[in-house]
């Protein structure tokens, strides 16, 4: 059968028509996009409180997302997405997604991700079964708070130490800084891990350092700067390599040449050559590792002004012991008991004597000549707080030990001077002292020493008349005659 042309083109034309007829569905995906809303519904009220800004405590910082629901049958899911930068649709990796929706009656989520003083976009994908999906609109909003000025931070190693550099807040409501430390990276994500090393107030105050690191180690740090309102700013994260080859120093020890408030120290040299060793101190034999001073020899004296701890490192150019030598300390026997001794105008049954120990101390009667006392309390008028502390030997009932007193130099509660001015007979109390040393004399050999501190001078409450002193102490053996002793007075 032959067909002419035009039947031909005919044919084509109709068949066209059916294939364009016989689409399985539309281009697009049959879904109503949602429509989109922002609040912020967290608690800024703490935020804004300087009383709890070192503390952490503040409201919640959180944003409510809300959407028009999908009304299609043919609806799978919602895809909620944020970004801290506009155009999520046109690129769906710079967002992050918050959740996934399977119910198409879901509108609400609360997004508690978010931080003070940030803008913040959202955008929503509907999605049929097929992974066809429409995009809602992109609305952003900006959570309350201004940010601090973050500092830039820089770490370097030096001498054993890392010593941590930042530039200063310029903001004139700083508040503080918090200098965070961490085997691991990312402290700006979890602090959980991080030791917080360094807090303050000054924001000029931008330098910190850390000695309390052993070589071999990877440690980073960031700053956290926090101002009056409440909110914080991170710096960078600095990632500092602690090095070094040289051996440890070994049988660092406290020489018995030490004595008063030099503090004699002397190890073993190395076998190998270094250049120098450096010395390490920890006041109250607390905190971290602060650099005294260095010694090329392998001696050192130090005149302290409290008592501590002791640790070396040598040094070759920018190499250093791989950690610390043994520790050495100077520390006084710390007895927290608080005792109470009453004076003469007190009831003759109320104790008025005190016996130091290196471990305790014991009250007793002083007028009793079975209790040999190193101090006692006494009153030379009636009825009134005046009251002194005597010498063991000294007075009415001088049947103890010699003692003498010295009052602290203003605020130095760390040490009493050996060569100073001492009270060999009594010394007078007031309401307002806090810290008396006590010198006591051996037959042979050097002093040991007291320091009575936390003291309370108050009435004696059963009597009118007498005087009730209560005190803890500290106490240094006369096994090198130590004046030396933390620098607590409370």
């Amino acid at each position: 059968m032959k067909y002419g042309l035009g039947f031909v083109i005919s044919t084509l034309i109709i068949l066209l028509l059916l294939a364009c007829g016989d689409s399985t569905g539309p281009s697009e995906p049959d879904l109503t996009p949602s429509v989109l809303s922002l609040a912020f519904t967290g608690d800024s009220s703490k935020a804004f409180s300087e009383r709890n800004v070192l503390s952490g405590i503040r409201g919640a910082c959180e944003l409510t997302v809300t959407w028009t629901i999908c009304p299609e049958s043919v609806f799978e899911n919602y895809v909620l997405y944020r970004s801290e930068t506009a155009g999520i649709a046109a690129d769906p990796s710079t967002g992050l997604v918050l959740g996934v929706f399977s119910d198409a009656n879901s509108n609400q989520y609360i997004d508690t991700g978010v931080e003070w003083g940030k803008e913040y976009f959202y955008a929503l994908r509907t999605q049929d079964e097929d992974d066809n999906g429409v995009w809602s609109n992109e609305p952003s909003i900006t959570t309350p708070g201004t940010l601090p000025t973050p500092s830039v931070l820089t770490g370097d190693l030096s001498q054993g130490n890392v010593v941590l550099e930042w530039t200063g807040c310029p903001d004139s409501n700083f508040y503080s800084y918090r200098l965070y430390r961490s085997l691991d990276p990312n402290i700006q994500s979890d602090t959980t891990f991080a030791e917080n090393l360094y807090t303050g107030t000054n924001s000029s105050d931008t330098i910190f350092t850390d000695s309390d690191v052993n070589t071999g180690f990877d440690y980073y740090y960031a700053l956290l700067t926090t101002n009056t309102s409440g909110f914080s700013s991170w710096s960078n994260e600095e990632q500092v390599s602690v090095v070094g080859d040289l051996p440890w120093v070994l049988y660092l020890t406290l020489e018995p040449t030490s004595t008063g408030r030099t503090v004699n120290l002397a190890w073993e040299p190395l076998a190998c050559e270094v250049d120098g060793y450096l010395v390490y101190f920890k006041a109250d034999a607390t905190g971290s590792w602060v650099v005294i001073g260095e010694s090329t020899t392998a001696t050192f004296t130090h005149n302290a002004t409290n008592a501590g701890s002791y640790a070396v490192k040598a040094y070759k150019g920018e190499n250093y012991s791989s950690g610390y030598s043994n520790e050495v300390d100077t520390m006084p026997s710390i007895v927290s008991v608080t005792y109470s001794i009453y004076d003469n105008y007190s009831p003759a049954d109320r104790h008025s004597a005190f016996i130091f120990g290196e471990s305790g101390g014991q009250t007793g009667m002083a007028p009793s000549a079975d209790f040999v006392q190193d101090i006692y309390a006494y009153d030379d008028s009636k009825g009134d707080n005046d009251v002194s502390l005597y010498s063991g030997n000294f007075g009415p009932f001088g049947n103890g030990n010699q003692s003498s007193f010295q009052e602290p130099s203003a605020g130095e509660y760390g040490n009493c001077d050996p060569d100073g001015t001492w009270f060999s007979t009594s010394y007078p109390l007031y309401t307002s002292d806090s810290v008396v040393f006590v010198q006591m004399p051996f037959m042979s050999g050097t002093n040991a020493y007291a320091k009575i501190y936390g003291l309370s001078v108050t009435p004696d409450p059963t009597t009118n008349h007498g005087t009730m002193i209560s005190f803890s102490y500290e106490y240094q053996t006369n096994d090198l005659g130590l004046t030396l002793f933390t620098s607590n007075s409370q």
